[in-house]
């Protein structure tokens, strides 16, 4: 099985902080005993705004418009001792990406299954903080990942909807509509359950035209408006042909 990894990871005393990076695996013919991230300056504009944007807490499905299939997972953090004998911490964000959606489907509900504090101890075993290894000064342990991956890789029977792009917040209400539109202006966000969120590709018309979108989301309101407006024009034609 191959698998794209997209990283976003730090840790205390790093010298370079927090860098985008991105890294490939065959759990079948991997012979490097470390992985090093490079940093990847046309990661996915929806992947990179899904890490830095500190509401969101999960996303998961297919990214509109494309064959690529994401679980992103955030938050994850555990301590460690650096190399200098100093307590510290790792913090750890991945997007594990693939184009297959039976792989896609296996990953997700098993990693699902897993609480915060196992999925960071997972973490802890295969990242690794190293100040020389590359721009983002981290590195991965290719045996302990590969055997992270098999792990959540069981099959699953899951009936979860395969083409929707869904997101797990830390709140809800109208003012995280209201910043996920902000950070995703190229998107509609479709409240669903809860702080869950889904986007959706806005068509070329509600990208040009606003009120089109507004017409699409509020009918009730917009069309008896559109109608009075057709019905005033209407009348002023008549009064000028008189």
């Amino acid at each position: 099985m191959r698998i794209k990894v997209y990283t976003y990871c730090s840790y205390k005393f790093s010298p370079v902080g927090f860098r985008h990076g991105v890294f490939q695996l065959d759990t079948e013919n991997s012979n490097n005993e470390y992985v090093v991230p490079t940093i990847d300056s046309d990661i996915s504009p929806i992947i990179r705004n899904c890490f830095v944007e500190g509401l969101i807490q999960k996303a998961t499905g297919k990214i509109p418009e494309t064959t690529e299939y994401i679980i992103l997972l955030k938050g994850l953090e555990c301590d460690f001792v650096n190399e200098d004998g100093m307590p510290a911490k790792k913090y750890g964000n991945f997007a594990f990406s693939t184009n297959d959606p039976t792989t896609y489907n296996n990953l997700n509900t098993n990693i699902s299954a897993l609480s915060m504090l196992q999925l960071s101890e997972a973490m802890n075993s295969f990242l690794i903080p190293d100040s020389n290894a590359g721009d983002a000064a981290i590195k991965i342990d290719t045996k302990r990942f590969i055997d992270f991956i098999l792990s959540v890789s069981i099959t699953s029977h899951s009936t979860e909807s395969l083409n929707e792009f869904n997101i797990i917040s830390s709140s809800s209400g109208d003012k995280v509509i209201k910043t996920l539109t902000d950070r995703f202006p190229e998107y509609s966000v479709i409240p669903a359950n809860g702080n869950h969120y889904q986007l959706k590709k806005k068509s070329l018309d509600t990208q040009q035209y606003p009120i089109v979108q507004y017409v699409k989301e509020h009918p009730i309101i917009a069309i008896p408006i559109i109608l009075a407006l057709i019905a005033v024009i209407a009348v002023i034609l008549m009064l000028l042909l008189m």
